[in-house]
């Protein structure tokens, strides 16, 4: 088995919320986890479960039913799982007994990471996830034999011409969460170190991708982008007409389908409702409305006004977590031939922070409130990673994804959630 890699920064314990169960995630079925599943008299057992469709067809697979309400059918009155329940958690598909977890295998390792879309892992709860190494074997085990791991490779792609090594991208990514951990500098000003590292790294020769100087020119570049970062202000690239148009023009889309219409060529015309909600709140930066959480909704005018640059310690600290659990477990890039480039995963994961802000800011607002509270923030990381926890299989080739991963876009969204 290969060697797996934990987040000495991560707690987990089950705190049987059920959110997992009833936020409309698509819980596929593999046929013969149906076949099995069916063997047991769920109508009979559970009287308001007769006549429900329980494992729908769904693009040539199963998914679990779920209810009016969104929630899985198997989640129960007091949000525990009925299959739990009954079965036992051995006989639960993986897909279920994995949440909130996510194995990725990447050079010869398994990063783990997890999705703070649970709030137990937000609340950062429980036993340290290292202690879970056990059990997190066995599902690594039941991972590898339903889907084979992929190839071994050598090198990741750095952007669309050039590729990094492997030791070289775990430098690149130490230096980054080695930042994001520093207590003394505050979130903003990491996330402005972090997108300057990367605008410089893409500005290099490409022998710095060939030879053997990464390391130094990395540390280097790590001096100066701290000295900007600290000394400096927020600096932005300048956005057009047509890219304003272009940014308003996806931002402004009443529906959305799913994260591949974000990285299509087109913005396509079939959406569903699961990123209204983001991109009604991003949006916002842009132009005037309404933004949309899960607790109201609050002007435009309203959600600017609200201070979000002074940060409680405790949210500075729940996102410089959430930060860093991305680039460790390399939840930001895909493989060959596949999903964004480290560079662009790297930057989309960094604007995601300010979309965090901005949703702080609009729960805020909807309070009424001129300055965002530690549960704001924790209300933002649920609502943006549910919707945005799945990023490295986006295409980046995509037009949408081209001006979202630009160079400073990341900067250019904290200056629109910071000043309004």
């Amino acid at each position: 088995m290969a060697k797996i890699l934990l987040p000495d920064w991560i707690n987990y314990e089950c705190v049987g919320c059920g959110r997992c169960c009833r936020r409309g995630f698509n819980i596929y079925c593999p046929a013969a986890d149906k076949e099995r599943l069916e063997k047991t008299d769920w109508a009979g057992r559970f009287s308001r479960l007769a006549e429900k469709k329980l494992f729908p067809a769904t693009g040539g697979g199963y998914r679990f039913g779920v209810s009016e309400s969104g929630a899985c059918l198997f989640l129960d009155d007091d949000n525990l799982c009925l299959m739990h329940k009954e079965i036992g958690y051995e006989n639960k598909i993986l897909n279920c007994r994995m949440y909130p977890f996510k194995l990725i295998h990447s050079h010869g390792k398994v990063h783990v990471g997890v999705l703070f879309s649970c709030p137990a892992v937000m609340e950062n709860r429980g036993a340290p996830v290292a202690s879970r190494k056990t059990q997190i074997e066995k599902l690594l085990a039941e991972q590898d034999r339903l889907f084979p791991p992929p190839p071994f490779e050598e090198e990741a792609r750095f952007d669309k011409s050039r590729k990094i090594s492997y030791r070289d991208l775990r430098f690149l990514e130490d230096v980054i969460i080695e930042a994001l951990a520093e207590g003394k500098i505050s979130l903003i000003k990491k996330i402005v170190f972090a997108s300057e590292l990367l605008d410089r790294l893409e500005a290099c020769d490409d022998e710095i991708f060939t030879g053997k100087i990464f390391y130094e020119t990395l540390l280097h570049m790590r001096e100066r982008a701290l000295d900007e970062a600290l000394n400096g202000g927020i600096s932005a690239p300048k956005v057009g007409k047509l890219e304003q148009a272009l940014v308003r023009q996806f931002l402004n889309l009443p529906n959305a389908a799913s994260l591949t219409d974000l990285s299509s060529s087109s913005f396509g015309k079939r959406f569903s409702a699961r990123l209204r909600r983001a991109g009604m709140a991003l949006a916002g930066l842009f132009s005037p409305g309404k933004i949309h959480t899960e607790h109201g909704a609050a002007e435009i005018m309203a959600v600017r006004k609200v201070d979000a640059l002074h940060l409680p310690e405790e949210s500075e600290e729940l996102l410089s977590r959430y930060l860093r659990t991305r680039f460790f477990a390399r939840m930001y890039f895909g493989r060959e031939g596949q999903g964004l480039t480290v560079l662009s995963g790297a930057r989309l994961t960094l604007s995601l922070a300010a979309l965090v802000l901005w949703y702080a800011k609009a729960e805020a607002a909807v309070r009424g409130a001129a300055a965002v509270s530690p549960e704001d923030v924790k209300r933002a990381v649920l609502q943006v990673e549910h919707i945005f926890s799945h990023l490295s299989n986006l295409d980046s080739s995509g037009q949408a994804l081209q001006l979202l991963t630009r160079s400073g876009w990341p900067r250019l969204l904290l200056l629109h959630v910071l000043l309004g």
